[in-house]
């Protein structure tokens, strides 16, 4: 099986629908990261943004000179050709988050299943708690909906994020699976925003000076999905 390939964008307009994401203009140099199959993903990206190819977590500016030839060279497990751009810019906070899956903790697949988050909205089927006293996961302390996000705190810390809490709470996220309530019922889970925010301190002097970057996530927020909170799947 061939090696994913992923790039790293940053688009030169409001916004830029690109790969499976809608990428954002920023003033600051944070970063998306993309995965693409083919080269001609990175020429359409080119037309409305900054790309590079990522390697060993580094970042090798493309262009439409080079981008078939450098393609063809990461494809090969070659070393890429073009000189490393250690100032590209910085991953985005919702970079570090992810989708915890079963191996990651226990009782995950009685509070969520099929969970995925896509442009910012979460869309799956919540499960609602019935008895959290049956659960056995000492975090969940109450009955309703839950969800469970994954977190690389470490990773976040290399690249510049502290104090990553849900807003306005105090409480730092931890590292890997934190529980997030969602209400007690249906209406409250549609209505949830999830905001995360961080201190971001630049890791070298030429990086981005900007202090906070922030992540959202709705479960209820558009037509591009929703969350199935059942309450006939209790527990």
């Amino acid at each position: 099986m061939a090696e994913k390939i992923f790039v790293a964008v940053k688009p030169k307009y409001p916004t830029r629908k690109a790969i499976d994401k809608v990428l954002v203009k920023n003033e600051e140099g944070f970063i998306d990261i993309a995965e693409v199959n083919v080269p001609r993903q990175v020429i359409a990206l080119l037309d409305t943004a900054h790309v590079a190819i990522v390697k060993d977590d580094k970042y090798y500016p493309v262009d439409e000179t080079n981008v078939y030839e450098q393609y063809d060279h990461i494809s090969a497990g070659e070393e890429l050709t073009v000189e490393e751009d250690h100032n590209f810019g910085v991953k985005k906070l919702d970079y570090f988050f992810s989708i915890p899956s079963n191996e990651d903790a226990e009782g995950l697949d009685k509070i969520q299943d099929k969970i995925e988050i896509y442009n910012g909205i979460l869309s799956g089927k919540l499960v609602k708690v019935e008895d959290y006293t049956k659960l056995g996961i000492d975090t969940i302390d109450k009955n309703g909906y839950w969800f469970a996000i994954k977190f690389d705190k470490s990773g976040a810390a290399e690249e510049g994020y502290t104090e990553a809490k849900l807003f306005g709470e105090e409480k730092e996220l931890e590292d890997g699976v934190n529980y997030i309530y969602m209400g007690i019922s249906q209406a409250d889970v549609s209505s949830k925003v999830i905001s995360i925010s961080a201190e971001y301190t630049p890791t070298n002097s030429e990086g981005s000076d900007s202090e906070d970057n922030n992540t959202e996530t709705n479960p209820d927020d558009s037509g591009n999905g929703n969350t199935d909170s059942s309450d006939n799947n209790g527990i």
